[in-house]
């Protein structure tokens, strides 16, 4: 009889302390996640609602990157040095997808 009982009691004991300490970390975590998840839409509305100036000058300054990758392949085929051609067509994609 007293081991069923104290089985019962470890039982409820161990049910107990782990209600406890998932009600613990649920406060402690709180509504964090959730939070995080509207900051992150909210950044990505920011991103849409940009200007059409603003935009302007983002696309000039991906074009100007990609013509300074350009110029830097074009050095080095006249040095005879290499580089990587894996930089010139992503640089072309870029460009694609812009005229696109």
């Amino acid at each position: 009889m007293k081991d069923r009982r104290q089985d019962e009691r470890i039982l409820k004991r161990r049910v107990f302390l782990r209600s406890g300490i998932i009600l613990g970390g649920a406060t402690l975590i709180g509504g964090g996640p959730l939070r995080g998840a509207e900051n992150e839409n909210q950044s990505e509305e920011k991103e849409i609602e940009v200007g059409p100036p603003e935009d302007l000058m983002r696309e000039h300054g991906v074009l100007k990157r990609v013509v300074l990758i350009y110029g830097e392949a074009l050095r080095r085929l006249d040095a005879k040095q290499d580089f990587p051609p894996d930089a010139l067509a992503d640089a072309a994609r870029i460009i694609r997808s812009f005229v696109e």
